[in-house]
This record gives C-alpha cells, structure tokens and sequence, in this order.
C-alpha cells in the first residue's frame, strides 16, 4: 500500500482544521489551538500560516488523515528567513521517522517559496535531533512579526524581539521575555539551518 506526505496549507483545506487542533492539543493541552479557525481563512495568504502534514495511504479509508502541523510566521531582521513553530506529530503516529519527514517536507516548502533561512526554538530535549539534522544554535537576536499566537512557545506569551500582528494584541497577555533571557538560553535553545546549503548540496 503506497503512503505519501505532503504539507497543505490550512487556508486551502479548512476541512483540515478540527484534527489539526487536536495533534497541537495533545502536544500542548494549554495550547490556543482554537484561533486557527480565524487565524486560517479563505483570506489568508502569504506568511504568517499554519499547514498540515498529510498522509495519504492508496485503497485506504480515510484516504487523507492528518497527521502533523507546523506554522510559518516571518523573521523580520534577516533577509528571507523565517520561524517555524508548533510542528508537531500526532502522539499516535509517533516512533515512524514522521519528524523527519514534517522536518523535510518543511525545508522543501520553504526552499520552494524563495527561502534561505529557517529558524525555530527548541528544549533540550530535542537539542540533539536538531543538531543532527544541520541545524546548529545561535544567540543573536531572531525578531519575528506575529509569533507564538498559538501560545506553543513555553510559559511565556512573547518575548522581546517579536511584534503582534495587528489586531492581535490581546492574544499576548502575560509574560513577556526580555532579550537577555531569549539570547542567554534561560527560554531553551534557538536554532538556524541554510536552506541555500541544502539546494546547493542536493
């Protein structure tokens, strides 16, 4: 039975959108997974966005299941960079290399688009997996516009460096970190990865 995978932006399968909140809650259960309905419309283009790991499995009921998540929102202060957030694979589905795939199928999507650099924030606990994959910590200061919406990043509602989308402001009551604690790795550990090296390389 063939099985592929393929990212599908959630503004283009809202029918998606239910089983997507439901692998971020399980991920994150004080997560604010239920703003993807408004934050993901038939208005939606460009970044910031949310997309959907797809697996689809031939002679197979259901045919297309959802099965990851990962959101896009724009890094600021470097030329065609941007953050990636909530990716995460259903608890479930979990022990098949499906990170790596939603990690690959990622980099492809954003290569596609024009990109050059990815960066993203991680725990220890994923320090090792990262670093594997080419990524490697840096201490600069990464701004991004519209971040953490979905409130996947830690105890924190934002940190210094990252601007609200407008009409969005309410979303970040609480704790804002200050750029010391984001440089310093008191939050955990920020990585980048070159996207110009990997399609040089392939």
């Amino acid at each position: 039975m063939a099985v592929t995978y393929t990212l599908i932006p959630l503004h283009l399968r809202q029918d998606f959108i239910p089983a997507c909140i439901k692998v971020l809650k399980h991920e994150w259960p004080q997560c604010k997974a239920e703003l993807l309905p408004r934050l993901e419309n038939a208005k939606c283009t460009g970044l910031s966005c949310s997309l959907g790991l797809i697996e689809h499995r031939d002679h197979a009921l259901p045919k297309d299941t959802v099965i990851g998540h990962v959101r896009f929102v724009p890094v600021t202060n470097r030329p065609k960079a941007v953050f990636i957030e909530g990716q995460c694979i259903d608890g479930a589905k979990r022990g098949r290399g499906l990170g790596k795939i939603i990690r690959d199928r990622t980099e492809e999507f954003l290569g596609k688009l024009g990109y050059h650099e990815v960066h993203l924030h991680t725990d220890a606990s994923h320090k090792g997996f990262y670093l594997r994959q080419g990524y490697r910590v840096h201490k600069f200061l990464v701004h991004t516009g519209g971040a953490n919406l979905l409130r996947t990043f830690g105890d924190v509602a934002s940190w210094h460096g990252n601007t609200a989308s407008r009409g969005w402001e309410e979303e970040y009551e609480g704790p804002i970190a200050t750029e010391e604690e984001v440089t310093d790795g008191v939050l955990g550990f920020f990585f980048v990865k070159s996207l110009v090296e990997v399609s040089t390389q392939d």
